[in-house]
């Protein structure tokens, strides 16, 4: 017959139930970190899988443009840097498809059928760049960049964009120019005491932002994973320009290998004991941890190369001037240029000739 003391006897004591309990949290405890990695490996697969998607369109866009490629402010950017008025940029007087000289999205969203607002209205057409799949890395969902205050010159600046999603990758900026030598922008950073170069360095004078004019395509990126625009000191920012100074843009960068970056900041790693406010690495290298003042190697990015393939690289293996810079670019003084603990790692001179191989 049931009773309160048959129920008693064959229920759960407090002690019982407390240990069951912590047996659980313990097993979630253990499995979270697992959890977090199969996340994490499933974001980077999703990106390096719009990296090819976008990297097709790439191939597909030089083959339609006689190797044009998109991005670069004599291609399909041609005519933002002709200092419109504003009144006929308002129009959508510049370029067919790119809201800014550097715009990469607008021209291959344009081959791929993707629908965008028209270009009378640049700042809504940002908005709808900020949610396009294809052209958003997982790992960087969420990420908001503020706004840049506009400069009284930059006549051609958009004032109606507010601060939202960040942009996920940039092209390598000395592919979309034309030959000869790029000057610094602002003061140099880390200067030593000597003066430096008249030009930071100076592209090939066969070289054009052509596809048909890369060497050795496989090894060369077109577009990557990028924290851009952050520093050392200042979190994702941006300003949408007709203009579009290249220090400023949102759409490309120089390179990891770069002092003056503005996507892939190695300041942390350089700066021994005395750490900067921020390790701007966490936002361009998404896919390694997502902690910063880690060790070089901590870090992962995916990038797209210019045959098409994918690769996910560390943050110290991207920093390689050669991934970034067209075959035979040179330059002098690289203790100016290039990051110490990159010039370390692979053997480039301080002061002599490097020539990008």
């Amino acid at each position: 017959m049931w009773s309160r003391k048959s129920c008693a006897e064959g229920g759960f004591t407090v002690v019982e139930l407390l240990v069951v309990v912590c047996i659980i949290g313990l097993v979630v405890s253990l499995l979270m970190p697992a959890i977090a990695k199969v996340r994490a490996a499933s974001e980077s697969a999703k990106c390096m899988s719009n990296l090819r998607q976008i990297g097709q369109a790439m191939l597909v866009y030089v083959s339609e443009n006689n190797g044009d490629l998109p991005g670069s402010p004599a291609t399909s950017g041609y005519g933002w840097g002709l200092a419109l008025p504003r009144e006929e940029a308002a129009k959508g007087k510049g370029p067919p498809q790119a809201v800014e000289p550097y715009d990469y999205i607008g021209p291959l969203a344009h081959l791929m059928g993707v629908p965008l607002p028209p270009m009378n209205d640049r700042a809504e057409r940002l908005r709808a760049y900020r949610k396009l799949d294809l052209f958003m890395c997982p790992s960087n969902q969420g990420m908001r960049a503020e706004i840049l205050p506009v400069e009284p010159e930059d006549i051609l600046a958009c004032e109606d964009v507010e601060p939202g999603q960040t942009l996920s990758y940039c092209t390598a900026t000395a592919f979309m120019r034309s030959a000869g030598g790029v000057r610094p922008i602002g003061p140099l950073r880390f200067n030593s005491p000597r003066p430096p170069p008249p030009f930071v360095f100076i592209i090939p004078s066969d070289y054009r932002p052509n596809h048909y004019a890369l060497k050795q395509p496989a090894y060369k990126i077109f577009l990557a994973d990028s924290g851009r625009w952050s520093t050392s000191t200042m979190a994702p920012h941006f300003r949408l320009s007709y203009g579009a100074r290249i220090d400023l843009t949102m759409f490309t960068d120089y390179g990891a290998w770069w002092k003056q970056t503005h996507a892939y900041d190695r300041t942390a790693a350089n700066s021994g004991s005395n750490r900067p406010p921020l390790d701007a690495r966490i936002y361009g290298y998404r896919h390694g941890t997502r902690s910063p003042f880690k060790p070089s190697g901590s870090y992962r990015m995916n990038a797209l190369f210019f045959d098409g393939h994918v690769e996910s690289m560390d943050d110290m293996t991207s920093a390689h001037p050669k991934y970034w810079l067209p075959t035979g670019t040179s330059m002098t003084g690289a203790e100016y240029l290039i990051w110490d603990d990159v010039r370390r790692e692979y053997g480039i001179p301080d002061e002599a000739e490097y020539v990008v191989p």
